[in-house]
């Protein structure tokens, strides 16, 4: 599967244009599931950069991890990581210095409330990171499921 998005940049004022190639490894071992995601996102030339200027940017590569464990009463919990590398841009022929890499660790606690219903409590923190985005982040979310499988 490929996924096509588009969107515009707010920063820069551009259209963008990426594929995401997604491969997805899972495999369940008792009351754990080892999951396993690596991705490739790809970009297109804008063409029209800022007054006919062109701009490209690099692949970027990514993996994630995560190990979780579903409890008897429906609440799960999960330890992740991911890492990412690449994305350079380039304007006309010359390179940015805005390679990107970053580690980041953290962990997901899951309620249900109902059948479609369930609240989620999730952390992470940078390990490490090459652009100076390193930032811890703490957050609760109420998630709402439909469509078959429930």
């Amino acid at each position: 599967m490929i996924c096509s998005c588009q969107y515009l940049s707010g920063k820069n004022r551009e259209w963008t244009n990426h594929k995401n190639l997604p491969h997805k490894d899972r495999q369940s071992l008792g009351p754990w599931t080892l999951e396993f995601k690596a991705a490739v996102t790809l970009f297109t030339d804008n063409t029209d950069f800022f007054g006919g200027n062109t701009r490209s940017q690099d692949p970027i590569y990514s993996m994630q991890g995560h190990a979780i464990y579903s409890f008897r009463s429906g609440i799960w919990g999960s330890l992740d990581a991911t890492y990412y590398s690449g994305g350079r841009t380039r304007i006309n022929d010359t390179w940015g210095d805005d390679l990107q890499e970053n580690w980041r660790v953290g962990g997901t606690l899951a309620f249900p409330v109902d059948l479609h219903n369930s609240l989620k409590l999730f952390a992470s923190s940078g390990v490490s990171a090459r652009t100076n985005n390193n930032y811890d982040l703490i957050g609760i979310a109420w998630q709402y499921r439909w469509g078959g499988g429930l």
